[in-house]
């Protein structure tokens, strides 16, 4: 919905009281059309399936999701067999996208 622009970074030194951190500035611009086109609460429920287990790996926590339907027949997507080992909180939107296209496809949502 948005092009996200990192503008500067903060000092964590510049917060009361000091966060862990430092902090970083961005600028929101919308998109004119959605980058993707998808059944948004499909993709949502997707996204949000991806994150269910804190440090799981992605399979993992898609086979909880009660959106999603893994239990047989995921060996045969192509995207989970390039990315067996990947974690949601590394992929990209493309990345999500090119997942959510194959579950789609293939007619794992519930």
């Amino acid at each position: 919905y948005f092009t996200v622009k990192s503008l500067f970074d903060v000092s964590k030194t510049c917060f009361k009281p000091i966060p862990k951190i430092d902090s970083t500035v961005i600028q929101l611009t919308p998109r004119s059309s959605p980058l993707f086109e998808v059944n948004e609460e499909r993709f949502f429920k997707l996204i949000n399936s991806a994150f269910w287990g804190r440090r799981k790996q992605l399979i993992s926590a898609l086979k909880k999701s009660p959106f999603i339907s893994l239990k047989k027949g995921f060996e045969s997507c192509d995207f989970f067999n390039k990315n067996k080992l990947v974690r949601g909180e590394t992929l990209d939107l493309t990345s999500f996208y090119e997942m959510y296209k194959e579950l789609e496809t293939k007619q794992f949502f519930m």
